[in-house]
């Protein structure tokens, strides 16, 4: 099969597809351990010790979120307090370019992660995306439970996620092969305009006996 038609093929399927077709039909070697690829080393040299190096987008950026991450205390309402005071919390948060290879992230600058440059012409080229090593978002929230419920803020960042294929070219065997196909997923930051977009979320809930025992004790307790 020509390196035209297995490229082909990869890039008509989904990403988890691809994974497969680009392990199993270039990649992989069937001889011993020491051959098995090391993802890193080879994107290393991407640009710098590789006679052509590329990215595929297999489809179109995911608008979707970091991990979610806690932005405040547990704030309980107890039925009868008077002096229940809602939370307010004005936050400044930043959200940067991570990239995934092999199923395992580079981490550091995002302009120092290898084929970034390659990515980065790719995503403006084919959708118009501009992209930036990191945005800091800021914005304020406030939690404010019903009584007897306990309520807290979280905030996931909003990112771009994309999919994708390195095709990368050595003039030496790499692990016994000259071309090699690395899936990769990017994440990178995804400006908003509202703030549910840049992902606030006020959790609220019943509180338990135990938490109504624990904030509420001198109070009374809203069922």
């Amino acid at each position: 099969m020509s390196r035209h038609r297995i490229l082909s093929s990869i890039l008509s399927m989904s990403a988890a597809a691809c994974l497969v077709t680009a392990l199993v039909t270039v990649a992989v070697p069937s001889a011993s351990a020491d051959e098995i690829p090391d993802w890193h080393e080879l994107m290393n040299k991407c640009g710098n010790g590789t006679a052509r190096c590329e990215f595929h987008a297999t489809g179109p950026p995911k608008p979707t979120f970091a991990s979610t991450e806690k932005k405040s205390p547990d704030i309980p309402h107890c039925a009868g307090d008077e002096n229940f005071k809602s939370y307010r919390t004005e936050e400044r948060h930043t959200v940067r370019t991570v990239r995934t290879v092999g199923g395992s992230v580079m981490a550091g600058v995002s302009s120092e992660i290898p084929g970034i440059a390659e990515f980065e012409t790719v995503v403006e080229a084919e959708f118009g995306h501009g992209w930036h090593e990191s945005h800091t978002y800021a914005d304020s929230a406030t939690v404010n439970p019903e009584e007897g419920h306990i309520g807290w803020l979280e905030l996931r960042a909003p990112v771009y996620e994309y999919e994708g294929i390195y095709e990368l070219h050595f003039e030496d065997k790499q692990y016994g092969h000259y071309i090699w196909y690395i899936p990769s997923t990017t994440t990178v930051p995804r400006p908003a305009s509202t703030k549910d977009s840049q992902g606030w979320k006020i959790r609220d809930r019943k509180m338990t006996d135990a938490e109504k025992k624990a904030h509420c004790a001198d109070k009374d307790i809203g069922e």
